[in-house]
């Protein structure tokens, strides 16, 4: 079995039966645009999006961009992503980036007012994957900070409050970029919206909202959107038999294409309940099982929350990353079964950051920065065979073992010249022996200097290494999936860094980029 998301990406015949990839085709994407412009955003949803957006900092591109998303004609491009501490994972804003320049270009291509809309995946019960965020201290070493904030296990994030620890978090991260010289603005705008009082959620939202004015957020946590989309949870209770019949049917299709399912079927409803109130755990809705009068008290899976989304929103186009756009080969089916038309999925860009500094370093040890994403082992191996220090020194452990074993035998070799010179000599026992040990010391000598300069080479190297895959592949991962945004913009400057990813973005492509200030 591989996964969907490379074929697709790729063009692969076999994925694109699953999924088509009207992104790539002008003509598909102005019909795609044209149709989800039919669809209008609801009263209620609207007055829902405007409040949401009155708690965050005032922008009048937002403003603007919600105006629009009240007249009819106007479409949504979607991304989102959960709120992870001071924004989580690079591709966090990748998503966000994408989502803007997307809507841009569909507008410019087709006249049709485009807004680019963040969901702020508040529904979700997994705090694990958002209490912490990884930067790299003043020594260039991994850091990994968290908040464990109270919270009830299994309970949506919405309303989880940030609490006191966030204080000592943000002193934390003030110590690791302390030494950049942008860290002073990055900690400033990162405080003005982390403080303890807040939810994640608005705290991710602000720090969001300031960093694109243009972005919609929107948080499904929300009476009004919850009431409006009660009827697509009551049909997915109603209809549950039917819904898991086409879904295993499709994971059966995807299986025998020779496609992983990212999201297994369950004979169960695609909703979660809140037995408890809408703040309390939140667990499968039985197949049995009754709607909760609280329309806060039901929220979505990851398979049901597209439709959701797409009940909300006049949705032209979802900007997902290569997870995303596995589960989305399962969507289709769905879609039909709940009568709306699928908009069009689309990759999230993807880039690698390469600093000035580390393409130095890539430039020494004669390497291409996809070539550090290794293991450790592996690009220790490839160094040592590639790199070549000015003649007449040899390469980096090149040769090493014919070296070791010519300072092995050099005494032997001096040793048995000494005594052939002297061996028709008479009455020289004597020189003969302190000749041999006084060779003996020399090569011993030499042997120990070449030792101590290989193990230095050796260490130089590995720290190289080392240093290269903290920047490029840490933690064995891409960049973009484990490092946070705080340090490149602490380094870099927060207006040029998020420029140099705007920029950076290509519309409808989603080919690994890099990225240099």
């Amino acid at each position: 079995m591989s996964s969907f998301a490379p074929a697709f990406l790729s063009g692969d015949a076999r994925a694109l039966a699953f999924l088509p990839d009207d992104f790539r085709h002008g003509s598909r994407r102005a019909e795609v645009v044209r149709r989800a412009a039919n669809r209008v955003v609801a009263a209620p949803v609207l007055a829902a999006l405007k409040a949401q957006s009155a708690r965050r900092p005032f922008q009048e591109r937002r403003h603007e961009a919600l105006e629009a998303l009240g007249r009819a004609g106007t479409v949504a491009v979607v991304t989102g992503q959960q709120v992870g501490l001071f924004l989580g994972p690079l591709y966090s804003l990748y998503k966000a980036a994408t989502a803007i320049s997307v809507a841009h270009a569909l507008e410019q291509e087709t006249g049709v007012r485009c807004v680019p809309v963040f969901w702020l995946q508040s529904e979700d019960h997994d705090f694990a994957e958002i209490d912490h965020t990884v930067v790299h201290d003043r020594e260039g070493m991994l850091t990994r900070l968290q908040l464990a904030s109270a919270h009830t296990p299994r309970a949506s994030v919405s309303t989880v409050r940030l609490g006191a620890g966030v204080e000592a978090v943000l002193a934390q991260l003030h110590s690791a970029l302390e030494s950049q010289p942008h860290a002073d603005e990055v900690l400033a705008l990162l405080s003005r919206h982390y403080v303890a009082s807040a939810t994640w959620v608005d705290a991710f939202a602000g720090v969001m909202s300031e960093v694109f004015p243009e972005l919609v957020l929107l948080d499904p946590r929300d009476e009004a959107l919850a009431a409006h989309v009660r009827p697509v949870h009551q049909r997915a209770m109603a209809q549950c038999q039917d819904i898991t019949r086409v879904l295993a049917e499709r994971e059966a299709a995807l299986e025998a294409a020779g496609f992983d399912v990212q999201v297994t079927v369950r004979e169960a409803p695609l909703s979660f309940v809140h037995p408890e109130g809408r703040d309390g755990p939140r667990f499968r809705l039985a197949p049995t099982g009754e709607l909760p009068a609280d329309p806060l008290c039901l929220s979505t899976s990851a398979l049901l929350r597209p439709i959701v989304q797409d009940t909300l929103l006049p949705t032209a186009a979802i900007v997902g990353g290569p997870g995303e756009l596995n589960y989305f080969a399962q969507l289709p089916p769905l879609y039909a079964h709940f009568e709306l038309p699928m908009p069009m999925v689309m990759p999230r860009a993807r880039f690698r950051v390469v600093e000035p500094r580390v393409r130095s370093l890539l430039a020494t040890l004669g390497l291409q920065a996809g070539e550090v994403e290794t293991t450790r082992e592996a690009l220790l191996r490839r160094v040592t065979q590639e790199a070549v220090l000015p003649s007449p020194h040899p390469s980096p452990l090149k040769g090493e073992r014919e070296n070791i074993e010519s300072l092995e035998n050099i005494e032997t070799r001096l040793v048995q010249a000494a005594e052939t010179v002297l061996a028709n000599i008479h009455g020289v026992d004597d020189a003969v022996a302190r000749t041999r040990a006084t060779i003996a010391r020399a090569a011993n000598r030499l042997a120990l200097r070449y030792s101590r300069a290989q193990t230095l080479r050796d260490q130089t190297l590995i720290a190289r290494v080392e240093r290269l895959q903290r920047v490029q592949f840490p933690d064995g991962a891409p960049q973009e999936r484990v490092l946070g945004f705080a340090g490149f913009a602490a380094r870099m400057g927060l207006a040029p860094f998020i420029s140099m990813v705007r920029e950076g973005v290509m519309p409808f492509d989603g080919t690994l980029k890099e990225l240099s200030p």
